[in-house]
């Protein structure tokens, strides 16, 4: 877990710290009071207990919380990162992915459900070594519990908006690739069909939008 002192900001916090408050939000914000909530939150991110702070402490840690309702900075993505002690080294080059990182990557976005999908996606692109080939000779489950445990959720999040935009623009690249190889081998309708098809997907990958499958 990252340490810091007050005043706290994004980039002090965890991955797995900002997955904690996300889900502490989502799943009882009916049930929990405001109060109840910050105290949570004071758990999660100081690692006390607030029932046994004095009011001097109390009240720092309340107003420490104010960046939570800031924007998380876009930080400059890096091509290596240290975590718990090791360095990973992201590689960029989404033309160099292999088949089971692509597999890999294709059931996180199909099921991107829970707090688990996010360190996992980040853990994709990282290695333990520079020239090093996705998960052979280290665990991919141990990089994401680093990546979830020591982070910050200020770098996670710009390498993941990094790949999420490079990866639309590969997609894209791939699919009208594939259109003009396999559109040579159709009659005039099915070229017709084909164009209609790709094009509609393209404008899907671009924009954001998820796949129909």
């Amino acid at each position: 877990m990252i340490k810091f002192d007050l005043p706290a900001s994004w980039n002090n916090i965890s991955l797995g710290e900002y997955l904690d408050i996300q889900q502490l939000v989502t799943e009882n914000i009916s049930e929990m009071s405001d109060e109840d909530i910050v105290m949570n939150e004071i758990q999660i991110i100081y690692k006390r207990n607030p029932h046994t702070m004095t009011l001097a402490e109390f009240t720092k840690c309340v107003a420490g919380l104010s960046f939570l309702s800031e924007k998380i900075p876009n930080m400059k993505v890096k091509s290596a990162y240290t975590l718990n002690g090791c360095t990973y080294y992201l590689h960029k080059k989404l033309s160099d992915f292999r088949v089971a990182q692509y597999i890999d990557y294709e059931q996180i976005m199909r099921n991107n459900k829970g707090v688990d999908a996010y360190p996992y996606f980040i853990s994709l692109f990282l290695t333990p070594s520079s020239d090093g080939v996705y998960g052979e000779g280290y665990d991919v489950g141990a990089v994401a519990e680093d990546v979830r445990k020591y982070m910050s959720i200020a770098d996670a999040n710009s390498i993941a908006g990094f790949f999420l935009r490079k990866s639309r623009v590969f997609i894209a690249t791939f699919l009208w690739s594939s259109h003009r190889s396999t559109r040579k081998m159709m009659d005039r309708k099915g070229r017709r069909e084909l164009r209609r098809k790709t094009r509609r997907l393209m404008r899907m990958v671009l924009s954001g939008e998820s796949l129909p499958y």
